[in-house]
């Protein structure tokens, strides 16, 4: 099913970040949006849910006086475990520098992992903020993407309302179709497109049946033979 993500403004106010610092993370490679990243100056940002998670625990690691690039580096040991996930409220992240020193729920192996460095961070994962799941009925605004048509761009707009991916391009409000995700959607668009502009070209006859004929009606004579304006 298509995830129709967050956008900017949303993904700020749902973490606490503000949208500065998500543009910021994301020039600097600590959290980009993975449904659509940025293409230049002014494009439009589509983040995931596992997005804001992972914002989240930033905006916290940065309030603690994490450095960015210590944040950069435990934000990519974190991602390759698969965290911070929908499972992850029960755990304790304790960091050092740029080192993830323990990530778990056990007192005994907490306690030895703030004993092994001189500073650390602990961070509760189960008391931060984490952001919800959508209502499963929620419409979601039209998202710009750009398909190629007969080595042609064109603006491809795609909304969704529940299970139903809609996809239309302003040039040509004809060829609107429907689909259950968004990749499925933009190449359908794409093929009817291609179609409704192929040249229909009629379909000739062959080169041996297109002879020229004459239209001139022959003259018929009192003696019922026809006469074409020549002598039998």
């Amino acid at each position: 099913m298509y995830d129709p993500g967050f956008d900017t403004a949303t993904a700020a106010a749902r973490t606490g970040a503000s949208v500065r610092q998500l543009n910021h993370w994301d020039g600097c490679g600590i959290v980009s949006p993975s449904i659509l990243p940025a293409a230049g100056s002014g494009s439009r940002r589509r983040y995931a849910l596992d997005d804001l998670r992972m914002l989240t625990l930033v905006r916290e690691l940065r309030r603690c006086g994490v450095p960015l690039d210590a944040v950069r580096s435990i934000a990519g040991r974190l991602r390759a475990r698969g965290l911070p996930g929908a499972a992850t409220s029960d755990l304790l992240l304790v960091c050092s520098g740029d080192q993830v020193r323990y990530l778990g729920a056990d007192a005994g192996e907490l306690a030895a992992a703030c004993r092994s460095a001189p500073s650390v961070v602990v961070v509760n994962l189960g008391q931060l903020s984490w952001p919800a799941d959508p209502p499963k009925d929620e419409t979601t605004g039209p998202l710009t993407r750009e398909i190629e048509v007969a080595e042609t761009r064109l603006q491809a707009i795609v909304t969704t309302d529940g299970k139903v991916v809609t996809a239309h391009c302003r040039a040509y409000p004809e060829c609107t179709v429907q689909a259950d995700q968004v990749e499925a959607a933009l190449a359908a668009l794409t093929e009817r497109i291609r179609a409704w502009t192929a040249p229909r070209d009629a379909v000739r006859a062959p080169a041996e049946d297109r002879r020229p004929t004459s239209k001139k009606r022959p003259a018929v004579g009192s003696d019922g033979a026809a006469a074409w304006g020549a002598s039998w």
